[in-house]
């Protein structure tokens, strides 16, 4: 499946694939036999009790570019307040890895994204 994201207004939009009930270590591990590097802190909250695999969800995602905020404004709770704003809810940590897998590099490139940080609440 290919998947095609659309630009308007500095939002990024598109759908993902179904979610599988993926657990953290297997996130991990299916993406490193992809040849993706998992950092330190993905690996944290893939591994969390707190990490909650979904079972056939097809998330609807939108991307606000850092370029929308000032850099002084550019902290997780004004972008979290401006995601809410619009009516946004908050998406599981599963999205960065099917994010990471639905997209290449040079997609991501072209969609002016050079990292993944999905805006999820894991601890508490």
């Amino acid at each position: 499946m290919k998947n095609i994201w659309r630009k308007k207004n500095g939002v990024i939009r598109f759908d993902l694939p179904s979610t599988d009930r993926t657990t953290g270590p297997q996130w991990i591990k299916r993406l490193k036999n992809k040849g993706f590097r998992v950092g330190k802190d993905a690996k944290s909250i893939l591994l969390s009790p707190n990490f909650k695999p979904t079972i056939r969800v097809v998330n609807q995602v939108a991307v606000l570019k850092g370029m929308l905020f000032e850099d002084n404004d550019r902290i997780t709770v004004k972008i979290r307040a401006e995601a809410q704003k619009r009516g946004w809810t908050k998406p599981n940590a599963e999205i960065a890895c099917l994010i990471r897998e639905s997209f290449s590099d040079e997609e991501l490139e072209a969609m002016g994204l050079w990292g993944i940080i999905a805006m999820h609440e894991v601890g508490a």
